[in-house]
């Protein structure tokens, strides 16, 4: 069997594994929106993305193929943002009010920060006629301002919601 170095670890694989697969059997949860066993769809959301030494740029772990002495990690500061800013335009360019989970996801990867710039990119956005057509995710269960301020969408969703 193969060997490569996981987050500072050795461990094995086996052959057609990818790093999804690799990093969830030895305990490592990493992220995913697009990434479903069922289907042939690999890397569309970028969610998933790992750092392997001697790449430019982050690769999807879903569509990447584990190989013999590859060093990955799958946290750091700027996975973390990456992943927080997928996030952030997922939830702006569609309606996720009927995937809880990634709303979920979101507030995971959230700082204090994080609603209230969507909220209010969300706010900005939704007054532009030419936006509100090319992001759909502004129609509709958008934010909305509760008596303090907070946006109820967001707040309901995990608490995490932000001011205007």
């Amino acid at each position: 069997m193969s060997r490569l170095e996981l987050n500072g670890r050795k461990v094995e694989f086996h052959p057609g594994e990818t790093l999804l697969q690799l990093a969830s059997r030895h305990g490592y949860a990493i992220p995913t929106i697009c990434y479903h066993e069922a289907t042939g769809t690999r890397g569309l959301c970028r969610v998933c993305a790992v750092e392997v030494a001697g790449q430019a740029r982050p690769v999807p772990a879903c569509a990447t193929l584990a190989q013999e002495g590859m060093e990955v990690r799958t946290e750091s500061d700027e996975l973390h943002t990456l992943r927080r800013t997928i996030y952030e335009w997922t939830m702006l360019a569609t309606d996720t009010s009927e995937a809880p989970e990634i709303e979920r996801e979101a507030a995971l990867l959230s700082t204090g920060s994080f609603s209230s710039r969507l909220c209010h990119t969300h706010h900005l956005l939704s007054r532009s006629y030419r936006y509100s057509r090319a992001l759909p995710g502004l129609r509709g269960g958008g934010c909305r301002p509760g008596p303090s301020g907070a946006c109820l969408r967001h707040a309901g969703s995990g608490g995490y919601g932000g001011t205007h």
